[in-house]
């Protein structure tokens, strides 16, 4: 390859490596090769997928595990602050999810036998950027499509974890076991 251009089989390190950790690098020529730091999720809902986007960008390896066989969302609708949709831009999935939401410019608040206590309206952008409400299957689905189903281990339920040296080792209920270098619990 031309010089300074990475093969596939290197990788430039993301950060330098912290002594007795897991993420050491190897000098090889001109290059280093970094041992990928591992993540385990728990969980593949919003937090878990976004969890595991999130990682991913940054150079770890993520594995998530969700306990249900099938994966989806549950629920109607959900609101995005402004700090959500700039999060979500983050993750790379803000164009589709606010393509498919609805920027409301008023609000009712309501008993339960549907009485309006309080009527408020607001100007575009008052929050310091959108404030959207959207499905919460468009939401999942930009996510899912981001992280990829390759990731996720589903009908894996977590039973435990221990620490040792260092690595987390979860448990699964079929017996088996997975290990890194970080645990996420994002299941609920």
């Amino acid at each position: 390859t031309a010089a300074g251009t990475p093969t596939p089989n290197f990788q430039l390190p993301t950060s330098k490596p912290v002594p007795g950790r897991v993420n050491w690098a190897l000098g090889v020529g001109d290059w280093e090769l970094q041992l990928r730091r591992k993540a385990i999720i728990v969980g593949a809902g919003i937090g878990g997928l976004s969890a595991g986007i999130g990682l991913r960008q940054a150079g770890w390896d993520i594995r998530i595990f969700e306990r249900s066989a099938s994966l989806r969302e549950l629920g109607f609708g959900i609101g995005l602050a402004p700090n959500a949709v700039a999060a979500l831009a983050e993750l790379g999935v803000a164009d589709e999810v606010l393509a498919r939401a609805f920027e409301p410019t008023a609000g009712e608040l309501r008993r339960m036998d549907g009485t309006v206590l309080k009527r408020a309206t607001w100007p575009r952008r008052l929050l310091g950027g959108p404030f959207v409400v959207a499905m919460r299957r468009a939401l999942y689905g930009a996510l899912l499509d981001a992280i990829g189903t390759s990731s996720i281990s589903a009908g894996s339920e977590a039973i435990g974890f221990s620490i040792s040296q260092g690595r987390v080792t979860l448990d699964l209920a079929d017996g088996s076991r997975a290990e890194g270098d970080l645990l996420v619990g994002a299941d609920g």
